[in-house]
């Protein structure tokens, strides 16, 4: 197992990088919106799900939840969070669930979740 903690090195990338998926659209910041404000309603779900599935010791719904989290912003460009992710998921897929890691995943989406409140205003 790697020893840098998870959080260590999804702090050191950038928040968000939503020119890629801009470029995708065609620059149609309204879609760029829609798809934001989506994913902004859906995080909202994932915190208390994942936390039933680790207090429930439900590993493997856990690294779905996480799985369905890292491809999504790793799709929005959300490079914090699924470099969280992807780490989370890794350990849960090993049978592994470390509280840190569960940390660092919520920390990830709770700064997103600001950086896109204040987005949207």
């Amino acid at each position: 197992m790697n020893s840098i903690p998870p959080s260590a090195v999804a702090d050191e990338l950038p928040l968000l990088n939503l020119e890629p998926l801009r470029d995708a659209l065609g620059g149609d910041e309204a879609f760029l919106s829609h798809l934001l404000e989506r994913f902004a309603k859906d995080l909202e779900q994932i915190l208390p799900a994942l936390d039933r599935a680790t207090f429930e010791d439900d590993l493997s719904a856990a690294r779905e939840l996480v799985h369905k989290v890292k491809g999504s912003a790793g799709d929005l460009g959300a490079m914090r969070l699924r470099a969280a992710s992807q780490s989370f998921e890794m350990e849960l897929a090993q049978g592994v669930f470390l509280p840190a890691s569960l940390d660092s995943f919520s920390k990830a989406v709770h700064s997103l979740r600001a950086a896109l409140d204040a987005r949207t205003g």
